[in-house]
């Protein structure tokens, strides 16, 4: 079933005026060094990022951290673990805005983000 709801959803966002072109189009890019106190987004960065539907990805490097998106506030051992090369991606603007990260050991991890609308 949810196979075919996307296939529909899909189909419907050309004609909602969304094409795949916009909303790929890479919009701001950031560097996050994750130390010991919260991190979260640049002002600069949310306030670019206009539509709902919004994402940003970036791979970690350095070292291990923790993240939330649903207002904890991350410590090292509170939050998702996310490890060295690991791949993170944020999906919708209302969980840009609200991802926080904290380092897991004594080492910043450091983030290369690109955001897309």
């Amino acid at each position: 079933m949810k196979k075919i709801v996307f296939v529909v959803l899909f189909m419907l966002l050309p004609v909602a005026g969304n094409t795949q072109e916009e909303s790929q189009r890479a919009t701001v890019s950031e560097t996050m060094t994750v130390a010991a106190s919260v991190t979260q987004f640049a002002g600069a960065t949310t306030a670019a990022l206009t539509r709902p539907h919004g994402r940003c990805s970036g791979i970690l490097e350095t070292a291990a951290i923790r993240v939330t998106t649903d207002g904890t506030t991350p410590s090292a051992t509170v939050g998702e673990p996310v490890l060295v090369n690991q791949e993170i991606e944020v999906l919708g603007r209302g969980n840009i805005g609200a991802f926080k990260a904290f380092r897991q050991t004594g080492t910043s991890g450091v983030i290369y983000w690109t955001c897309y609308q």
